[in-house]
């Protein structure tokens, strides 16, 4: 996510306005605006009253949180050990369930794994 999207969102949970954020920080309301609209982001001094007064971690603006996706997990495993985890998952349900229970359990595992 987008710098200015965050400062938008963190601004729209918060009920503010550049104008309520000029007044308690100091900082400009065309800087504010400036951000918001994406043409540039904080200098770190501005960034740090923006972050105290929103009472975010300044991390929030500077770092993305982690994506992981069926795809990125896909990219990890490798064939082989696609294989060993079905036939672990198996070894370990296939006395728990019923057998149809079973082959569903492995055709969604396999898809997960291919996708």
């Amino acid at each position: 996510m987008l710098f200015s999207q965050k400062l938008k969102k963190v601004m729209k949970d918060k009920g503010l306005t550049t104008y309520s954020i000029q007044k308690a920080t100091g900082i400009s309301q065309g800087n504010v605006d400036s951000w918001l609209k994406g043409r540039s982001k904080p200098r770190s001094v501005n960034l740090n009253k923006l972050c105290t007064f929103l009472e975010v971690p300044v991390e929030y603006f500077t770092q993305d949180p982690p994506k992981e996706s069926n795809q990125t997990l896909h990219k990890r495993i490798t064939k082989r050990q696609a294989a060993n985890l079905r036939a672990g998952i198996c070894d370990i349900v296939n006395n728990k369930i019923a057998s149809n229970d079973l082959i569903l359990l492995e055709r969604i595992v396999k898809t997960f794994i291919e996708k």
